[in-house]
């Protein structure tokens, strides 16, 4: 009896093991399709003026809005690529080697987990950041603390949190200084 009971729970542990595995596996690779290996195919080789049938594509993220993945060209190299749906068709907002460029990837709110940063001016910097600029600059921060690491968290009016490091001390200051006339006071505390 005890050996059927012992064989029953270890069956029941690998079944859970693998529906775990799978639904992980499929949060992250949601939506990956065909359609969108072919239209990122389609955008690269334009973009570089190769013929799609030489490219090999592959799709690591796909979230239905924002996809990253790899191309490689034979005997030509490759790279990553970044793209974000709009009007239901993919644009192509960087590829290379390396870390993209912000000029590139700032006008997208790319999740952390597909870029999380971004290379300005040579200084790497890490895109929540951006988005705190961007919740001061509308107006949407209740409260901002900074400590000596330049490690920034702003409370939003929604409630939200967010958190990054910022390029330089007091950068979180001085961005809620500079719309202080726009927004109004926002609480500013540091360690």
């Amino acid at each position: 009896m005890k050996k059927y009971t012992l064989l029953t729970i270890i069956i029941i542990l690998i079944v859970l093991a693998v529906l775990f595995f799978v639904n992980n596996k499929s949060e992250n690779t949601r939506g990956i399709s065909q359609s969108t290996k072919d239209s990122i195919a389609k955008l690269i080789s334009e973009k570089f003026n190769r013929p799609a049938d030489s490219l090999t594509i592959e799709v690591l993220v796909d979230t239905g809005v924002f996809a990253k993945g790899t191309y490689n060209e034979l005997g030509a190299g490759g790279g990553v690529w970044f793209a974000t749906k709009t009007e239901n068709e993919w644009e192509l907002v960087a590829t290379g080697n390396g870390i993209v460029s912000c000029d590139d990837v700032n006008n997208h709110d790319f999740p952390r987990e597909i870029i999380p940063s971004c290379l300005d001016n040579g200084t790497i910097i890490d895109l929540s950041w951006s988005r705190i600029k961007r919740s001061i600059e509308n107006c949407n921060v209740k409260s901002v603390f900074q400590n000596h690491n330049r490690e920034v968290s702003i409370t939003l009016k929604n409630g939200g949190n967010l958190s990054a490091v910022e390029p330089k001390i007091d950068d979180v200051f001085d961005s809620v200084t500079a719309v202080l006339s726009k927004c109004g006071n926002v609480i500013m505390s540091t360690e």
